[in-house]
C-alpha cells in the first residue's frame, strides 16, 4: 500500500476486491485440502492442492492480462 495519504475510492475498491479474492481462495485451499485429506487421504489431498495452485496461477495470469489490457485501453 502507499503511504502518502488516504486511498481514493477506486484504489479502495481495487484493494478490497484483491483482499476478498485472496482470502476466499485461502479459505478454499485450507478447508478443501483438510476435507480431502480426511476423506480421501494424503495422496489425493496433495493432488488436489496441486490442482488448486494451478487454477490460482491460471486466474492470476488472466487477472494480470486483463489489467494490462485495461491500462492499454486507458492510455489510448
Amino acid at each position: 500500500m502507499r503511504s502518502e495519504g488516504p486511498l481514493t475510492p477506486g484504489e479502495h475498491k481495487a484493494h478490497t476486491e484483491w483482499v476478498l479474492v485472496v482470502g476466499g481462495f485461502g479459505i478454499i485451499v485450507v478447508f478443501g485440502g483438510a476435507l480431502m485429506w480426511l476423506i480421501y487421504g494424503q495422496e489425493f489431498a496433495l493432488i488436489g492442492l496441486g490442482v488448486m495452485i494451478g487454477v490460482a496461477l491460471l486466474f492470476a495470469i488472466l487477472y494480470w492480462l486483463l489489467k494490462a489490457l485495461e491500462a492499454w485501453a486507458k492510455s489510448s
